[in-house]
């Protein structure tokens, strides 16, 4: 969970001594490096309220049947998909600075230090699509499983079920081709095949090293037989270092699309920063805030494939 921080944003000589007295000489700014990387597998929406409510519906019909063309005309009709709420917060942050810190800035680290409000947006984002991810072996989606199970509905039940949560164990050349092997089966509301491509692997920093030495061999790891590793080259493999867990792996077909991804940004209010010195009193004469809302979340995640490790 993102940390969270207390005490006045005020920046005056009571919090920040180093800049008003003579405690060092030279003082450097230490930079704010936050790594984007939850943002690619999401699809950002407008939302205009903020309890927001997203639906399906599946273009799938039935096959047609011999009928004669004096026979009555044997109709089809789509099914309705699964529906699914999320609840929208609103997010502020302010920074202000008194007089006297502009005076005895002999740094000019007043507008670097109110530069910090749009990194701490873009942290925050990164935790909210982190903890989606981090989450999906409990929390559910639309049709009221988790997000990774061994049973998910299909909306035409009696279509019965498809599953994309696998049996919990280390990334291996045989769990990687046990995994391929479930996205390509994946099927349909009516229960039609509808293949999905296996073709990135996501992992924390602590399986990278092991990612790699599974997918990058030309032969099979871990193995003393010359055996060829049947699919090298089918997979890239992408680190995300906000996931927490230490064991779990994701596979996912990377060109699917948005709704079989499942994964979202409902958004509100865009970010907006704005000067609210006018609104301040006395000589705190400097001042910033920061406001949005959004929520991250997911509705069913079919390109995608889950192992919680082991």
């Amino acid at each position: 969970a993102a940390p969270t921080l207390s005490g006045t944003s005020t920046i005056n000589r009571e919090t920040h001594k180093d800049l008003f007295d003579r405690t060092f000489d030279d003082i450097k700014e230490v930079k704010d490096n936050v790594p984007m990387q939850g943002g690619q597998f999401f699809s950002q929406e407008k939302a205009s309220r903020l309890d927001h409510k997203k639906g399906s519906m599946s273009s799938t019909l039935d096959l047609p049947v011999i009928s004669e063309d004096e026979d009555d005309i044997p109709f089809v009709q789509p099914v309705t998909g699964y529906n699914k709420s999320f609840t929208l917060s609103n997010y502020r942050s302010g920074i202000k600075i008194t007089r006297k810190m502009v005076e005895l800035d002999q740094w000019s680290m007043i507008s670097r230090l109110m530069g910090g409000l749009f990194n701490s947006y873009q942290r925050k984002r990164e935790f909210q699509y982190a903890a989606v991810l981090n989450g999906a072996f409990s929390d559910t989606g639309s049709d009221g499983v988790a997000l990774f199970s061994a049973s998910h509905p299909h909306v035409d039940s009696a279509r019965g079920n498809w599953d994309n949560l696998e049996t919990g164990g280390d990334l291996t050349a045989d769990s990687y081709s046990t995994m391929r092997l479930a996205m390509r089966n994946r099927t349909g509301e009516k229960g039609f095949i509808e293949p999905r491509q296996l073709n990135e692997i996501v992992v924390v920093a602590e399986k990278e090293r092991k990612a790699k030495e599974v997918l990058g061999s030309v032969q099979t790891a871990g193995t003393e037989l010359n055996n060829k590793f049947a699919f090298f080259g089918e997979s890239d493999i992408y680190v995300w270092d906000w996931l927490t867990s230490s064991t779990a792996w994701f596979g996912l077909d990377k060109n699917a699309d948005t709704e079989d991804k499942g994964l979202f940004e409902f958004v509100q209010a865009s970010l907006d920063i704005a000067d609210i010195t006018s609104t301040l009193p006395h000589d705190i004469i400097m001042g910033k805030r920061l406001r949005f809302t959004n929520v991250c979340g997911a509705t069913m995640m079919k390109a995608w494939q889950g192992n919680a490790g082991a």
